[in-house]
């Protein structure tokens, strides 16, 4: 049944992001029983709105293929960039290595008004990421 496999999706990734019902339920505008209804599969009779929102605030498109084979993604946009937050925020409390600032020693940290300068101190700074990736590996050898 397709209420079952949206209460799983929204469970696991619920409890993936370390979320719980309640803060969901605010965020996506319906209660917090509604939520706990469609994550145990209780409630068939949820919009296809309401369930697009509540799946995009945890990160979840529902994707469709049409017969000429294209695809299309629904999802809420604004939920999306909530999701989006959410895992960004737990990288940041379960970050526990060190910092690096990769930039040039006497360059300026505003970005360039020229967009081809733009790219190349992404090249350089990608580079200097790599290397300090690569000395890191090689001290844990």
């Amino acid at each position: 049944m397709l209420t079952d496999q949206v209460g799983v999706l929204l469970k696991r990734s619920r409890k993936a992001l370390r979320l719980t019902q309640k803060e969901l339920a605010q965020r996506a505008g319906v209660s917090e029983r509604l939520w706990a209804e469609v994550e145990r599969a209780e409630r068939p009779n949820v919009s296809l709105e309401t369930a697009l929102r509540m799946l995009s605030l945890v990160g979840v498109s529902i994707r469709l293929d049409d017969p000429l084979g294209t695809t299309h993604v629904l999802h809420d946009a604004s939920s999306a960039a909530a999701a989006r937050a959410a895992r960004a925020a737990i990288r940041r409390t379960t970050w526990r290595g060190r910092q690096t600032r990769l930039s040039e020693e006497g360059t300026d940290v505003r970005p360039p008004a020229d967009p081809a300068q733009g790219v190349g101190a992404v090249a350089r700074v990608s580079e200097q990421a790599f290397a300090v990736a690569n000395a890191r590996r090689g001290s844990r050898r």
